[in-house]
């Protein structure tokens, strides 16, 4: 992200580091098809480079090949666990991340990955997933007008006039 902003995090060298060893993992197994290990190797790898959109992209890829060859949305109980807002933007984004690898398709998990990235300073990952919760949501049999809204304060709050701009239309 080139804009400086006062709320945007940079990620240290040292830690981009240490996540690519997660993200290694998360692939090889991924690519074994152990898919929930796989995200789960990407959510810890994350914890630590939360602006790695590689990493993003490809845990939606290993999600998108877990919900293609028959894996099941997260049980209600289960999901419980990740819903419940903590103070912890990161963290925040992390679970409704983890619960958007176990039900692809879900834009509001989607609008929360993008909300708490926000919050969090981690601008990156924000403009990653904008496109793909637009997209989603206009392709919805009924898209939600609510959602457009939400994305453009979303885009607002990061100073991406263009991209507010184009959630509006």
């Amino acid at each position: 992200m080139a804009d400086n902003d006062s709320g945007y995090r940079d990620i240290p060298e040292a830690d981009r580091k240490k996540a690519e060893t997660f993200f290694e993992k998360a692939a090889a197994v991924g690519g074994a098809g152990q898919y929930d290990f796989a995200i789960e190797m990407f959510i810890q790898g994350l914890g630590v480079d939360p602006e790695s959109v590689e990493a993003h992209q490809s845990l939606r890829d290993i999600a998108l090949k877990r919900k293609v060859s028959g894996g099941k949305a997260m049980g209600m109980f289960e999901a419980m666990k990740f819903k419940r807002p903590s103070k912890d933007d990161k963290q925040n984004m992390l679970n409704a991340e983890k619960l958007l690898a176990y039900d692809p398709g879900n834009t509001d998990h989607m609008l929360s990955v993008v909300q708490n990235a926000a919050r969090g300073g981690f601008y990156d990952t924000v403009l990653w997933m904008g496109p793909i919760l637009l997209k989603a949501n206009s392709e919805a049999k009924k898209p939600e007008f609510n959602k457009y809204i939400q994305l453009r304060d979303v885009y607002r709050s990061i100073k991406q006039w263009k991209l507010a701009t184009e959630a509006c239309q």
